[in-house]
Order: structure tokens, then sequence, then C-alpha cells
């Protein structure tokens, strides 16, 4: 903007000006206060490494946990189609006896109920079993929840622990001492 009082003529001419101007700032005694600065950057990052530990191990938890809840289901799963075909077994030999005279009627009619009980569990195991499947899909980001699971690498050794013994272990223990320091 132009300030001024108005010309008492009209002027075609231009007129040209500047508005310059510099700021120096310099602290030669800061008292600490850029270096404290720099370590609270620092210790900033050294929490948000121990926070990243500790989510990676509650993911690791939560991978872990679904993947024994579906190593249950299939083996409970195993454990009711066993139970059917035992019980099938047994109401139809009750039947056999039941039918010939040679037991008494109540017998086959208690062995069906058997059975039929025994079918329930089955399909509350498969049930149980596509849930905890489609969970472990869920935890692990899949697409597709995994047909069958390989319990057999929880025999495999663990990996080496080649971390610092003296430092903290656990992730939560180093979260919590970053946020210390």
């Amino acid at each position: 903007g132009i300030s001024g009082p108005p010309l008492p003529s009209a002027s075609s001419g231009s007129v040209w000006g500047s508005a310059a101007g510099a700021l120096f700032s310099w602290e030669p005694f800061d008292m600490g206060l850029r270096e404290a600065g720099v370590r609270g950057a620092e210790a900033s990052v050294t929490r948000a490494r121990a926070d990243e530990s500790l989510t990676r191990l509650d993911v690791q938890g939560a991978v872990g946990a679904a993947f024994l809840a579906t190593v249950q289901a299939e083996l409970a799963l195993t454990a009711a189609q066993a139970d059917v075909e035992r019980r099938t077994v047994l109401a139809g030999t009750a039947r056999a006896l039941a039918d010939n005279q040679l037991r008494a009627g109540a017998e086959a009619s208690r062995a069906e109920a058997e059975r039929a009980a025994a079918d329930t569990r089955l399909i509350l195991a498969r049930q149980n079993l596509t849930l905890s499947r489609v969970t472990l899909a869920r935890v692990l980001g899949a697409p597709a929840p995994p047909s069958r699971v390989d319990a057999t690498m929880l025999l495999a050794p663990g990996p080496v622990d080649t971390s610092d013994p003296g430092a903290p272990a656990h992730p939560l223990v180093q979260a919590r001492q970053a946020a210390i320091d």
C-alpha cells in the first residue's frame, strides 16, 4: 500500500520503493537448552522403538493364541468325530439287540439319544474350528483362513537370543524404561 498525503497532481511516473529487513539471532550461551532438546528427541526415539517392540509382542501373542486355539479346535474336532463313530456303533448294536428282544428298547433309545448328542457336539466342534481359523486369518492379515495348521513346528527349537544380557529383555520393561528416561 501507498501511504502519505495525496499528491496535488496526477503523475504517470512510476515510483519504486523497497522494504527489506533482516533478523539475526545468535545465542552464544544457551545454558544447555539445545543439548536438552537433543536428548529429549533421542529419548522420544528410544521410547517409540520400545513401544514398537511392545506392539510387536502383542501381535505375536495374539497370533500365538489364535494358532493354539486353531490347533485345539482341530484336535477337538478329531475327538468329536471319533465319539460320533463310537456312539454310532453302540447305537447300532443296541438297536440290533433290542430288535431281537435281547435288550430293552429303552437302551436302544438311550444309545440313539447319546449319538444325537455326539452329533451336536461334532457340529459345535466344526463351528469352533471354523471360527478359530477365521480368527487366525484375521490376526495374520491373510485373505482366507488356512485349511489346516501344522503343529509340528511347535517342536522345533526356538530362535537364539543374541540380545545384550544386561538390557531389559521384555518389551514392556523397555517401554517403561524409555518413558522414565
